[in-house]
């Protein structure tokens, strides 16, 4: 099993400045890795991700989770095996963005013990 660390992004908050409100891709995949992967993800806040177009202000696509990662950074959330080029996220607060840490593995590893 080879957990990637992808990084940490920014889900926006819906109100605010402008830029805020809207969808927020997952960091890039390195090079050569296939997209369906088995994401993981922990927020310190309670957001929402999907399939919606980056930069986009409404759900345009399709939103699978609403509450995320729990709100808790002692928690993650395993998503399962989705396309992760296509991944969106962002905040449900209407004030306040939220850092999201996302993690991934191959399609047919299994996800850590405890997640």
């Amino acid at each position: 099993m080879a957990e990637i660390f992808h990084g940490r992004v920014t889900a926006n908050a819906k109100t605010g400045l402008p830029a805020n409100g809207t969808w927020v891709s997952l960091p890039a995949l390195p090079a050569g890795l296939d997209p369906m992967r088995r994401i993981i993800i922990r927020s310190g806040g309670t957001i929402e991700f999907g399939y919606c177009t980056s930069g986009a202000l409404v759900q345009d696509a399709e939103v699978f989770c609403t509450g995320g990662a729990t709100g808790n950074l002692y928690f993650a959330r395993d998503c399962g095996v989705l396309d992760y080029s296509r991944i969106t996220v962002r905040s449900t607060s209407t004030t306040t963005p939220f850092d999201v840490d996302v993690f991934s593995h191959a399609r047919n590893d299994q996800a850590p013990r405890g997640m």
